[in-house]
C-alpha cells in the first residue's frame, strides 16, 4: 500500500484530533432526549457522561504503553475502531444500558488514538516547525467539539431519528478516517527493546510534592467545569432557560469550546501566576452568571456563561500546566503530567454524577446553584493554596502535545520529546 507523505500524514492526525474531540461532546445534545425517551433522572445521564473519563482513565493507567508496543499506526486505527463501535452502539442504542457501553468504547478509543496521532503529528512536521502540531490541534479539537455541537444539534433539531442520526453521520467519519490512517506510515513508535507490561507508576520529587498536587488541584477543578458545561449544559438551556432549540444549545456549548482555544491561542506564554489569577475570576464569574441565568431564565446570561467559563477553564488548565512543568524535572515531568491528566479525569468522573444526584433529589435548578458555588469554592481554594505554594519566575517551556485544554488529557503518554514515554 502506498503511504501518505509528511504532509499528508500530519493532516490525517490532526483530523484524527478533531474527530476525538467530535466523539467525546457528541451525546452532550442528547442526554436530555435520553431521559425523556426511556424516563430517566439526572442522576443517570450524567452517570453516562462520566463513564467516559472513567474508560479513558482505566486505558491510561493499563495501556500507557500501547503505542510504543504496536506502533503509532496501530494504535491509532484500535482507538478509531472503538470509537467507531462506540457510535455505531450509540446509533442503533435500544436501551441505556447499550448506551453505556457505547459511552465506555468512545472513552477508551480516543485514549487509544489521540496520544499517538499527536506523536504522529510532532515528527511529521520535524524541526524546523516545532510549534505547529500544538497549533493545529487547538484549532482541531475547537472544530471537532464546534462539529459535534453545531452538526449535531441540526440533525437533532431539524432531521428525523434525533437520538441517532447524529451518531450514524459520526460513524461515517470515523469509518473514513479509518480507512485515511492505514496510509499513515506504520512504523513510528514502535520499539523492540519493551520492559514487560505494568500498570502505569507516578513519581514526583520528594519536597516538591505538595506544590506539585495543589497545581494539579487547579488543572482539576478546570476540568470539573468542563464536566457541569458538557454533562449539564443541554439539560440547564431546555429545562431552566426554556431554550427547545438544539441548535441554539449546541451553540453554547460551541462558544464554550471556541473562547477556550481563542484564549489558549492568546494566553499561551503568559506565566502561571496570572492565568491562575484570571482562571479564577473569570470561572467565578462565570459561575455566578451561570446562576443568574439559571434562576432568571436568561438565554443571553447562559451564553455569557459559556464565554466566561470558557475562559477560565482555558487559564486554570494553562496555568495549573504551568506549575506543574516548572515544579518538575525532565526525568518526571511525563509522569507528573500523566498523574495529572488522570486526577482531572477523576475530577470529571465525580463530578457529572454529582450534580446529577443533587438534581433528582432537590431538581435541576438546586444541583445548578449548589454546584456553581461549589465549584467556585473549590476553583478559589486551590488557586490561591497553588499561588502560596508556588515559586515566582518565568514558567517552563510546556511539551508542544499540550497546548490544547481540550485535547491535552489523552496526550499524557506522549509528553517527552524525541518519542512516547510510559508515566
Amino acid at each position: 500500500m502506498r503511504h501518505l507523505g509528511r504532509r499528508g500524514t500530519f493532516w490525517v492526525a490532526t483530523c484524527v484530533a478533531g474527530a476525538g474531540l467530535w466523539t467525546s461532546a457528541a451525546p452532550s445534545l442528547t442526554y436530555p432526549l435520553y431521559g425523556q425517551e426511556w424516563d430517566l433522572d439526572t442522576t443517570v445521564t450524567t452517570s453516562l457522561f462520566a463513564v467516559f473519563p472513567v474508560a479513558l482513565i482505566v486505558v491510561l493507567v493499563f495501556a500507557a504503553d500501547l503505542p510504543d508496543r504496536i506502533g503509532h499506526r496501530s494504535s491509532i486505527q484500535l482507538g478509531i475502531t472503538a470509537s467507531l463501535a462506540g457510535a455505531i452502539l450509540f446509533a442503533v442504542a435500544p436501551s441505556v444500558a447499550w448506551v453505556f457501553v457505547a459511552r465506555a468504547l468512545t472513552g477508551a478509543g480516543v485514549a487509544l488514538s489521540m496520544g499517538p496521532a499527536t506523536a504522529v503529528q510532532v515528527e511529521s512536521t520535524g524541526d524546523l516547525r516545532p510549534g505547529r502540531a500544538g497549533t493545529a490541534n487547538t484549532v482541531a479539537t475547537a472544530i471537532g467539539v464546534i462539529a459535534a455541537a453545531l452538526i449535531g444539534g441540526t440533525l437533532i433539531e431539524y432531521a428525523p431519528q434525533p437520538t441517532r442520526l447524529n451518531f450514524a453521520a459520526l460513524a461515517v467519519v470515523l469509518a473514513l478516517l479509518l480507512i485515511m490512517t492505514a496510509q499513515i506510515p506504520g512504523s513510528s513508535g514502535q520499539r523492540t527493546n519493551i520492559p514487560p507490561w505494568r500498570p502505569a507508576r507516578f513519581t514526583i520529587e520528594p519536597g516538591r510534592r505538595r506544590a506539585v498536587l495543589t497545581g494539579i488541584a487547579v488543572v482539576a477543578a478546570s476540568y470539573a467545569i468542563g464536566a457541569l458545561m458538557f454533562s449539564l449544559g443541554a439539560q440547564i438551556g431546555h429545562a431552566l432557560i426554556g431554550s427547545s432549540n438544539a441548535v441554539t444549545l449546541g451553540a453554547t456549548i460551541a462558544l464554550f469550546a471556541v473562547v477556550i482555544a481563542v484564549v489558549a491561542a492568546l494566553a499561551r506564554n503568559l506565566d502561571a501566576r496570572p492565568a491562575v489569577t484570571a482562571g479564577t475570576l473569570a470561572a467565578v464569574a462565570g459561575l455566578g452568571v451561570l446562576i443568574a441565568a439559571a434562576t432568571g431564565q436568561s438565554l443571553v446570561l447562559f451564553f455569557a456563561a459559556a464565554a466566561l467559563l470558557g475562559a477560565g477553564y482555558s487559564l486554570l488548565f494553562l496555568g495549573g500546566l504551568s506549575l506543574v512543568s516548572r515544579l518538575t524535572t525532565a526525568s518526571t515531568r511525563a509522569s507528573a503530567f500523566s498523574a495529572m491528566y488522570l486526577l482531572a479525569y477523576l475530577a470529571q468522573a465525580v463530578t457529572a454524577p454529582s450534580l446529577g444526584t443533587i438534581a433528582s433529589h432537590t431538581g435541576l435548578r438546586t444541583a445548578v446553584i449548589s454546584g456553581a458555588v461549589a465549584l467556585s469554592v473549590l476553583t478559589a481554594t486551590a488557586a490561591l493554596v497553588a499561588l502560596r505554594t508556588s515559586p515566582r519566575g518565568p514558567a517552563s517551556p510546556q511539551p508542544d502535545a499540550f497546548e490544547s485544554p481540550l485535547a491535552a488529557a489523552p496526550l499524557a503518554a506522549e509528553a517527552k520529546p524525541g518519542g512516547p514515554t510510559r508515566p
